[in-house]
């Protein structure tokens, strides 16, 4: 049985699936270049994470350390948080 196509149809087909494959084999490059990215970027966080715990911690533990110096009571930063919570303003002293 003959192919009723015409050239023009079929290379339009072909085309077609040209672009296709093209285009799946940029999505899985892509999925590639952006799961490596991802890695990349996960042992970078772990190995910053290891940094702080070997410098003493990050910000909270510099706030503790504050804290502990007499920067200011507890009693005032609960009273501020709780203003927050309530939706109350900020008071300024």
């Amino acid at each position: 049985m003959k192919d009723k196509r015409s050239l023009r149809e079929i290379q339009e087909e072909e085309r077609s699936l040209r672009e296709e494959a093209d285009f799946l084999k940029w999505w899985n490059e892509e999925e590639e270049r952006v799961k490596r990215e991802v890695e990349a970027l996960e042992g970078f966080r772990s190995e910053r994470e290891r940094e702080r715990e070997v410098e003493g911690g990050g910000k909270r533990a510099q706030r503790r350390r504050r804290g502990r110096q007499g920067g200011g009571s507890g009693d005032d930063r609960q009273a501020q948080c709780s203003r927050r919570a309530s939706g109350q303003p900020k008071i300024y002293s």
